[in-house]
């Protein structure tokens, strides 16, 4: 998701989107799986273990902040902005008490768990004003509600049993239950918009094709001319060759033949036009009798 994100940066707005929630996830990921020990006995460095713990549980709420403000359609920003500078400056804070002997991150995760209930209290107020708002369709905000309410749950759980004292050796399970029903649920999400976006591309492409297309001949159309001719305009003088042509007659052999027979004259008049320019340049029907062929200036 966030190799996929990143490359759509450029192209799409969802590249955002879909990058936070791959950043999301893999913190996540790191966070509950060095809590449940798991990743200590593979490594074989619990002081290891333990930092990386708690350096992906301090950044976690900028980051689901992050993928809340994109995935409701950046709504307060000043908000979700102070989060993610609080997290920054906790982050900076934590580590030099902790490197200069002051304190430990146990001591300090006081400030996480405060900001972790306001990215809780800012993702609900983003999520009911986006469904207020009928920003998306009702299916797709069902299903990111879910998603995200799994974890939300899972983490509040979790942070009850902290404070209680009653997280035992995993202080993560349920939020990890919930993070694989949120990775599952956006997973499918994500399969289904795939589809979706793929489908509508093809039509997309289809009727572009459509559009620029001549349905008698199969040529180009004059709208396709006129927007190739744009393009040329911006191009340095001589940069292409116009030739223009035209079926002498046409009119006689529809009077007389009739239209059936003029448009016969008409394809077989492209057909010949193809033959000899296709392969070299683009061909065009840019009125009843009239072709033109756009070449691109290879000395000829």
């Amino acid at each position: 998701l966030v190799i996929g994100g990143l490359t759509l940066l450029k192209n799409a707005s969802a590249g955002k989107e879909i990058a936070a929630k791959g950043l999301f996830a893999l913190d996540s990921g790191i966070w509950t799986a060095c809590s449940s020990g798991i990743v200590g006995m593979v490594l074989g460095n619990h002081v290891t273990m333990h930092f990386v713990n708690y350096i992906s549980l301090i950044v976690l709420p900028a980051i689901a902040v992050m993928f809340v403000y994109l995935l409701t359609g950046k709504k307060y920003q000043l908000f979700s902005n102070t989060i993610i500078l609080v997290t920054l400056l906790t982050l900076i804070f934590d580590v030099v008490m902790t490197a200069l002997g002051l304190s430990t991150y146990h001591d300090l995760l006081i400030t996480t768990h405060v900001e972790c209930i306001a990215v809780v209290v800012y993702s609900f107020l983003c999520i009911f004003k986006s469904m207020k708002e009928g920003q998306e369709s009702i299916s797709t905000r069902v299903t990111v509600m879910g998603a995200f309410v799994a974890v939300v749950i899972g983490g509040l759980i979790d942070l009850t049993r902290y404070f209680a004292g009653n997280s035992g050796l995993d202080s993560a399970y349920f939020f990890r239950l919930g993070l694989m029903a949120f990775v599952l649920i956006m997973g499918i999400n994500e399969i289904y918009a795939l589809l979706f976006y793929r489908k509508y591309e093809s039509e997309a492409e289809e009727l572009s094709k459509i559009a620029y297309t001549d349905a008698l001949t199969g040529l180009k159309n004059r709208m396709a001319f006129t927007d190739k001719e744009d393009i040329y305009s911006m191009k340095p003088k001589g940069a292409g060759i116009v030739i223009q042509l035209d079926i002498n007659n046409l009119k006689k052999a529809n009077d007389t033949y009739g239209h059936k027979e003029g448009d016969r004259h008409i394809k077989a008049a492209a057909d010949v036009i193809n033959q000899s320019f296709g392969q070299i340049g683009d061909c065009y029907r840019t009125g009843g009798d009239e072709f033109a062929v756009i070449l691109p200036n290879r000395d000829y």
